[in-house]
């Protein structure tokens, strides 16, 4: 007699997003970077694995998220989005969505919040990095 195990088939988190360096400065007040001049900004930037959506969470705070879905990071199109409330960012590819603010899980599969990246604000200068 042949057994699999109960969870053979069932898809888990996967722990190891892959660790890129991270060393981002960003002038807040520059045009370039309007989108994170007001509370509830965001903007991403191609630096990571897969990209830093960076997200203004108040007037001198700011949260750095990596853009893999923490569900399955080594599928290619695993990216999340922001969606129109700009409260929430989804990964497309298996609908996990999370929430801007702290990075947590708000709808699954995905169980593990988004990977954050450390950032220090000056007042005008962010720096993001691991």
């Amino acid at each position: 007699m042949f057994f699999l195990p109960q969870n053979s088939c069932k898809k888990k988190d996967y722990t190891e997003i892959p660790n890129v360096t991270v060393d981002l400065n960003i002038d807040v007040t520059s045009t370039i970077y309007m989108e994170l001049n007001h509370v509830g900004g965001w903007k991403c930037f191609a630096a990571g694995y897969k990209g830093v959506l960076v997200y203004r969470s108040s007037l001198d705070e700011f949260m750095s998220f990596e853009m893999s879905c923490t569900f399955d990071p080594l599928e290619p199109n695993a990216v999340i989005e922001v969606d129109t409330s700009e409260l929430f960012a989804t990964d497309p590819v298996c609908g996990s969505k999370y929430l801007l603010l702290d990075g947590s899980v708000f709808n699954g599969p995905a169980t593990i919040p988004l990977k954050r990246y450390n950032n220090n604000f000056d007042g005008t200068y962010l720096h993001i990095y691991n």
